[in-house]
């Protein structure tokens, strides 16, 4: 017997400027229910914005994935095992962070995080 797996799906907004609580409720479906795809229904950029705000402060400037070369660099280098496994433990989240685009729909309405 063939078995799919599970795909997890959750669905977020509108945030109505409640930014922290948008945040919540994606690290709620994001990171405690594993959830491998996010929509975020508002009309606005509140999700982008959210996003910006936690990969940063998850490993600081550019939280791009170009920027990731150069924190490897500045981190890893000459970085010891407990600092490269810090420096791992940040872009994990990050890194699920990351998939996030606009309207899947290319309405200009919504995000995804998936």
């Amino acid at each position: 017997m063939l078995t799919s797996p599970r795909m997890r799906f959750a669905v977020l907004g509108p945030a109505n400027d409640d930014l922290v609580a948008l945040e919540k409720g994606a690290n709620l479906v994001l990171f405690e229910h594993e959830a491998e795809q996010v929509i975020y229904l508002g009309p606005d950029d509140a999700l982008d914005r959210v996003v910006r705000g936690w990969a940063a402060r998850l490993v600081g400037d550019d939280p791009s994935d170009e920027g990731i070369w150069d924190r490897a660099a500045r981190r890893c280098a000459e970085g010891t095992p407990d600092q490269i496994d810090r420096f791992i433990a940040a872009e994990r989240p990050r890194e699920r962070l990351n998939a996030h685009d606009r309207d899947p729909r290319g309405t200009g309405r919504g995000a995804s995080l998936r």
